[in-house]
């Protein structure tokens, strides 16, 4: 533990950037949809906060998948690290809440079997929604930061909370590579 302690505080001291925020735009592929269709893709809105090692995520994405419309949120924490002050290694981990809409307007989300069900009330969003990993290899170049990234959903859904140990069986079918140019704050 002091070990941990000693690790976050020595930034400080060496004079590094210790808190950055980042937003930007991003795409991701699908490749088990094999990169030829519109529904291969998915364009996200990424803002990113650190603080000494400690990352969070706000990921919106969008994607046309046949006739529906799915809209997606990452909300995510976890470690990053700068190496070199040129690149940046990060893991983060949490829900991903997501939603299809048909052209009708209706409103779908993904029951535990991966089969739409109608949003009948909101909590439904949220306990069925997949935990995600997000591991991303940042590129700093002064302001402005090239995120390549893979986002990949595991078989946990908060409805059947006693399940954890499907937080480390990831969804292989349907993971995304993608890249994201963000602007650094200072």
């Amino acid at each position: 533990m002091l070990l941990l302690v000693l690790l976050s505080i020595l930034p400080l001291w060496s004079g590094e950037k210790t808190t950055s925020l980042g937003t930007g735009l991003g795409v991701g592929v699908y490749p088990s949809e094999g990169g030829n269709t519109l529904s291969s893709y998915s364009f996200s809105y990424v803002n990113r906060v650190k603080v000494l090692w400690v990352d969070f995520i706000l990921d919106g994405s969008y994607r046309r998948a046949g006739e529906y419309n799915e809209y997606g949120v990452l909300l995510g924490a976890g470690f990053s690290a700068d190496l070199w002050q040129r690149v940046r290694l990060g893991l983060q981990i949490g829900p991903r809440f997501k939603m299809v809409t048909d052209d009708s307007g209706v409103f779908w989300y993904y029951d535990k079997e991966g089969m739409p069900q109608k949003v009948s009330r909101a909590l439904d969003v949220f306990a069925y929604s997949p935990v995600a990993y997000h591991a991303s290899c940042d590129v700093l170049l002064g302001p402005v930061t090239v995120d390549l990234f893979y986002d990949i959903e595991t078989k946990y859904r908060f409805a059947s909370w006693e399940n954890i140990k499907d937080l480390i069986k990831p969804d292989w079918d349907n993971g995304k590579f993608g890249v994201a140019v963000l602007y650094q704050w200072k």
